[in-house]
């Protein structure tokens, strides 16, 4: 709503959401109507808006029209009236249109009757019109209606008549209908809002006002005379004057303030730069910065590097690969803030892969089908901790390989054959010596000493061994100067591997007193004893006879 006389304008925003917007870049203005944006660039004259909007909007029946002005204190009204045949009704912004049933009662009079429509056709209803005297005339009159604008012209819409709603420079016009069928007619407001007449070329056009002393800015006096920007909320108040001009807007629950100061710099600063930008603050009381085109996004890599685009510059992302491409390989997610691109684990529709080197964590196939090769790899460790790959063919041959030269080459079956050759040659020298020296051994473990005997010190013994396809004889000598210490030596002969021992055996720890007896002296000592054993014994049954004696005595005295 205009007010004239206090050079303001009052929006009623009772829908959320809706209302005035304001929004400042650089020396740009932008006011906006239910978030639609209106770009004030330029320094123009304002006056021209309000003087369009105070010539208000037309309205057109036929080739009736009549102008509604929004210059005034109130709100214009548009009047939809209706003659006694029809009813109107206004009900959630929407104006429905019925027959009267009365009124056409009361039209047609007499002439009106009641009759059974369930077998008329075209000629009897014809009939029936001429019998009543109802006239071509009477039948349109019945079915018209009527709509009238501010001034109280009314334009008459005959039957199947249309009333035609058509778009303006900056509105738009949709007809829909609910479930029930009733339609409603909704009038847009433009994305784009143009006042005026285009702009001169190669200038912005813009609205502005110029001030007083010719220089072009935006200036409306305020109820106090100041120089001040008001706008209204529905429940709202003019706001104060402050330290620093701002743009505030007064809603029902809270302050919206709009005002410039310093903010963070653009993509391009350093830290520790500002820049001046629009600052507002929200009902809640947070507040929040307007981007500018100098704002943008910054971009790195994996080398580290940063990229600063600012807001409509382009950013190019190139792969380098020309020609006929693939899809499905490379893959993008979210990861630490960032965008992560990866290739699949499984790469599909491949032509071909150039490479000085192919690395195969787990196998490598080459070819398809049962033509395929496939190389696999396992790690080995040696005992050095160092670990390295030993590739699985799976059975299949590797062929034309040049024999190694290098220490850490591969070699070649020639080579290793030339090698088991060598081996082998080796190895049946190494077996017939040890089947010498087993003979051997088992020669001089033939050897043994007879039991110690003080009148005979000295030993002699011979054995002979076999072992394999080999022979060996043994002979050798154990001398035993005392029960205690042994000397020996043996040596083995046959098939040139000769052999030779010497050992010395010696008693250590207590000695037995029967340990240096020889086998007589032990018989003789044994037999000694055995007869001595005896003696006892008889003695003792001689001991047991007198005992037996006396104790007889002895009860023979009891009895007396």
């Amino acid at each position: 709503m205009l007010q004239a006389e206090r050079h303001q304008y009052i929006f009623d925003t009772s829908e959320a959401g809706k209302g005035l917007t304001v929004s400042r870049t650089g020396n740009t203005i932008q006011y906006g109507i239910d978030g639609t944006m209106i770009d004030l660039s330029g320094n123009s004259s304002i006056t021209n808006v309000i003087d369009k909007l105070g010539q208000g909007f037309k309205l057109k029946s036929g080739t009736t029209e009549t102008a509604v002005a929004l210059d005034g204190t109130e709100a214009p009204t548009v009047e939809f009236a209706s003659d006694d045949n029809l009813s109107v009704k206004l009900e959630d912004k929407k104006v429905t249109y019925g027959l009267n049933k009365a009124g056409i009662i009361t039209t047609l009079g007499d002439t009106f009757a009641k009759v059974d429509a369930s077998n008329l056709t075209d000629e009897n209803v014809t009939s029936w019109k001429e019998k009543l005297g109802i006239t071509g005339a009477q039948s349109g009159t019945a079915a018209s209606w009527m709509i009238a604008d501010k001034n109280g012209t009314v334009t008459t819409i005959a039957k199947d008549g249309q009333v035609k709603f058509v778009d303006g420079n900056n509105t738009t016009v949709e007809v829909t209908k609910d479930a029930d069928g009733k339609a409603t007619v909704k009038v847009h407001m433009s994305d784009d809002v143009t006042f005026g007449k285009a702009g001169a070329d190669g200038k912005d056009g813009h609205i502005g006002v110029n001030g007083k002393d010719g220089v072009s800015g935006v200036g409306i006096d305020g109820k106090d005379g100041t120089p001040s920007v008001t706008i209204f909320g529905k429940d709202g108040v003019d706001g104060v004057n402050g330290a620093e001009g701002h743009i505030g807007l007064n809603g029902k629950d809270g302050l919206t303030d709009i005002r410039t100061g310093s903010g963070a710099a653009g993509v391009d600063g350093k830290n520790g730069e500002t820049a001046t930008r629009i600052v507002y603050k929200d009902p809640k009381g947070i507040e929040h910065q307007v981007s500018t085109l100098d704002d943008g996004m910054k971009f790195n890599g994996d080398d580290g590097k940063v990229i600063a685009k600012k807001l409509n510059e382009q950013l190019s992302i190139r792969g380098g690969a020309k020609g006929a491409l693939t899809t499905g390989n490379i893959g993008v997610t979210a990861k630490d803030g960032g965008l992560q691109i990866a290739l699949a684990k499984e790469l599909t529709g491949l032509a071909s892969v150039t490479s000085q080197t192919v690395t195969a964590s787990e196998k490598l196939v080459i070819g398809t089908g049962k033509a395929a090769t496939t190389i696999r790899s396992a790690t080995v460790t040696k005992g050095d901790g160092t670990t390295g790959t030993a590739l699985d063919l799976g059975g299949a041959r590797l062929t034309n390989v040049a024999a190694g030269t290098a220490a850490t080459d591969a070699v070649t079956k020639g080579q290793v054959d030339a090698l088991l050759g060598g081996v082998n040659s080796g190895i049946a020298g190494v077996e017939k010596r040890m089947n010498k020296t087993g003979a051997g051994a088992a020669a001089l473990a033939a050897l043994h000493p007879q039991d110690f005997d003080s009148d005979d010190k000295l030993d002699i013994a011979a054995g002979y061994g076999h072992y394999g396809n080999a022979n060996a004889l043994a002979v050798g000598a154990f001398y035993r100067p005392n029960d205690t210490t042994m000397v020996s030596v043996g040596g083995s002969f046959g098939g040139g591997e000769n052999m030779l021992n010497v050992g010395v055996t010696m008693k250590v720890g207590k000695s037995n007193p029967y340990a240096g007896y020889s086998k007589a002296e032990l018989v003789q000592t044994i037999t000694s004893q055995n007869r001595r054993i005896e003696e006892i014994g008889k003695e003792n049954r001689q001991l047991k006879e007198q005992m037996d004696e006396v104790m007889k005595q002895l009860a023979a005295l009891q009895q007396k």
